[in-house]
């Protein structure tokens, strides 16, 4: 039972339930030498190159195919997530289509961020008055001014 209890929350909690061992590999400490930041130099070259090609060719198969389900969906989301990842192209309108959307879908889920915020502010502002109605104190209140008459 222990065994499928551990199986069950290392399948849940994933990486947070691994050993510190195998997470301390993450973690640099020491400066990179002069080698090492030029191995990084060249791999992050090649992954803006390979950010380029993959856009280039998710954009193609867009225009030229309809490829369906939730491969098409997939495939069309990472399109508008490499559109701000990419070299700008603001000739392309298909770029900026996708650019364009990302950006709008930006700012409304900061925009409902904003709201739920304001809402959850006004609603226990709202409770706080049900719980204590005009001429009633909270007991925090009440301590106060038990301390400032002292």
């Amino acid at each position: 039972a222990a065994t499928l209890i551990s199986n069950a929350a290392r399948r849940l909690a994933g990486r947070a339930l691994q050993p510190a061992v195998r997470r301390a590999r993450m973690v640099r400490t020491r400066p990179l030498t002069a080698d090492e930041t030029k191995d990084a130099a060249s791999l992050v070259a090649k992954i803006k190159t390979r950010k380029e090609e993959l856009y280039d060719l998710i954009a193609h198969c867009e225009r030229n195919y309809v490829v369906g389900g939730s491969t098409g969906l997939e495939n069309g989301q990472l399109l508008e997530y490499l559109s701000h990842q990419v070299k700008p192209r603001p000739n392309d309108p298909h770029w900026r289509s996708c650019h364009r959307a990302t950006t709008f879908s930006n700012y409304v889920r900061t925009a409902g961020r904003w709201c739920l915020g304001y809402m959850i502010m006004g609603s226990l502002v709202h409770l706080g008055k049900q719980v204590y109605p005009q001429g009633e104190q909270s007991p925090g209140s009440q301590q106060e001014q038990q301390r400032q008459h002292l």
